[in-house]
């Protein structure tokens, strides 16, 4: 199974290679012989319409508060969605300020073994008597929901042209936003031995014949971050339709955050996003 380390730096590499590769191509000298499309192209005039924006999310590892695990996490990576408005405004025949404006849902999961030293961590006999045991094998999970209300500028250069309907445009730059809000839930799982459960002398909420105690249901997240900065890098496709009254843009960025989700955790959430934008000549 792949790491969320090994995914996040692939993904990484991936873009900046693919966006240094980009500004390269641009910067080679024009073919004898003539200019090029971009060249001949008229500055556009602006574009406003709607984005949809479906998400991979890729959590960082992160120590469970509350559970004691006391040990870093594995991350779980979870499909999220993203709607709201877009629009694109020329700065010069290259050059444009592609600003937005979304409401963000980030699932996310993680999992991590506890310290079977752990105080939490008694366990009895799956009858009714109180025969002590020894766990061998605890799992601590956790799953999230954030929402965000987002905003971003950037900035977006025309790198080619195919024909006079369709560029290819590289884009880069700041986005900043308010955590709406966030809920989640928490669990420890016995793994083994199999043939007991937690002896739960605080009273918690069990699940499992006693095998699973849950000490969060849906709850608030606790000691929430509500700022969220992010840099965001990409490619998008702009292609002009009805003698360029619309315009459909799909795009592929990378999403890197730089605000950890609470205070007391160092936990990030990156994004792997698919752009689909639908605006109209304003």
């Amino acid at each position: 199974m792949i790491s969320s380390h090994a995914t996040r730096a692939v993904v990484t590499c991936f873009f900046l290679a693919l966006i240094l590769g980009v500004f390269t191509l641009h910067a080679q000298p024009p073919s004898p012989g003539g200019g090029s499309v971009l060249d001949s192209e008229e500055v556009l005039p602006p574009y406003v319409g709607v984005r949809i924006a479906p998400g991979y999310h890729m959590q960082t590892a992160a120590r469970i508060a509350g559970a004691g695990c006391g040990c870093e996490t594995e991350a779980e990576n979870k499909v999220g969605l993203a709607v709201g408005l877009s629009a694109q405004i020329s700065l010069s025949k290259r050059w444009y300020l592609l600003p937005a404006v979304t409401y963000d849902s980030r699932p996310g999961a993680f999992h991590a073994p506890m310290d079977t030293n752990n105080p939490m961590v008694q366990i009895e006999s799956n009858g009714f008597d109180t025969v002590p045991g020894k766990a061998r094998s605890v799992v601590a999970r956790t799953t999230l929901t954030y929402r965000v209300l987002n905003s971003e500028l950037l900035l977006g250069m025309r790198v080619t042209s195919f024909g006079r309907d369709v560029d290819l445009v590289a884009a880069l730059g700041p986005a900043v936003g308010y955590v709406v809000g966030s809920r989640v839930s928490q669990r420890i799982d016995l793994v083994d031995p199999d043939t007991f459960r937690f002896v739960n002398p605080e009273g918690l909420p069990a699940d499992n014949n006693g095998r699973t105690l849950i000490l969060m249901d849906d709850s608030e997240t606790p000691a929430l971050n509500r700022l969220w900065l992010s840099a965001k890098l990409g490619l998008l496709c702009n292609v002009r339709a009805v003698d360029g009254r619309f315009m459909i843009s799909p795009g592929l960025f990378y999403d890197l955050a730089l605000t950890n989700v609470t205070s007391v955790d160092d936990w990030k959430v990156h994004s792997l996003m698919f752009h689909l934008d639908f605006r109209g000549r304003y």
